[in-house]
């Protein structure tokens, strides 16, 4: 998508496009593993996410069992994890959590 935008490199390091282009990537390969290793409609590993309005956010939950979330910086900090804290209190069953 980036080529054809004419946008040029992405450049990694944290920048706003990188970011973006990073989610994207992981949403269809996270989409195309379900598609290809789970029964169709199966609601365990149905692909969708979390957000408190004008809130927090998760990136990706995976069934009501795993939440993912997606990062293009160097270095993970405490105020990443914000979302995925804030799931796993509201909802328990959220017990594997992943940070990308």
């Amino acid at each position: 998508m980036n080529f054809l935008a004419s946008r040029g490199e992405l450049i990694a390091g944290g920048s706003a496009d990188f970011g973006k282009a990073f989610e994207n990537w992981v949403f269809h390969e996270l989409s195309s593993y379900l598609s290809y290793n789970s029964p169709p409609m199966r609601q365990a590993n149905r692909l969708s996410y979390w957000q408190v309005y004008n809130g927090p956010k998760v990136d990706f939950l995976v069934g009501d069992w795993l939440a993912i979330e997606v990062k293009s910086s160097p270095t993970i900090a405490s105020h990443h994890l914000k979302g995925l804290r804030s799931l796993r209190k509201k909802y328990p069953s959220f017990t594997t959590q992943v940070v990308v």
